[in-house]
């Protein structure tokens, strides 16, 4: 498995799953943004409003993006990127460990910041938090 890769058996798992029931395969899916979260029901019934208050992705658009975070890492990358970069990471995240973030490339343009008690979806689960790192980071951005 690539550092910060999502593991294989889970996007089996959901790749299997995806074929047998797409509802609950998303349910699921959101279920495990919140994972380790002490809001994690409030924040899953959250994400479901968001979600379901739309049409359903179709079964294969799903599957390429399994496909994706499967086949391509593009890390390498990132620091080309040379617009500034506020990557915002939750310390109980179940699907991006805590350990990947120190291992991500940087550069002066990228700065980290993480949140002691969010998981995978801190701008849900902890949004006062969220937003005491981004609106300070966003105010020196547009100077």
């Amino acid at each position: 498995m690539k550092l910060g890769q999502v593991s294989p058996q889970v996007l089996n798992q959901f790749s299997e799953q995806l074929e047998q029931n797409l509802p609950r395969t998303i349910e699921r899916f959101l279920a495990i943004q919140a994972m380790g979260s002490e809001t994690a029901k409030e924040d899953i019934k959250q994400l479901r409003d968001l979600v379901l208050a739309r049409p359903l992705p179709t079964a294969t658009a799903l599957a390429q993006g399994l496909s994706m975070l499967t086949d391509i890492d593009l890390r390498s990358q990132l620091t080309e990127l040379q617009l500034p970069w506020l990557r915002i990471w939750g310390r109980l995240d179940g699907l991006v460990p805590k350990r990947v973030q120190p291992k991500m490339p940087m550069a002066s343009h990228i700065e980290d910041a993480m949140l002691a008690k969010a998981s995978h979806a801190p701008f849900i689960s902890h949004q006062q938090e969220f937003l005491q790192v981004f609106m300070p980071w966003l105010t020196l951005q547009t100077r």
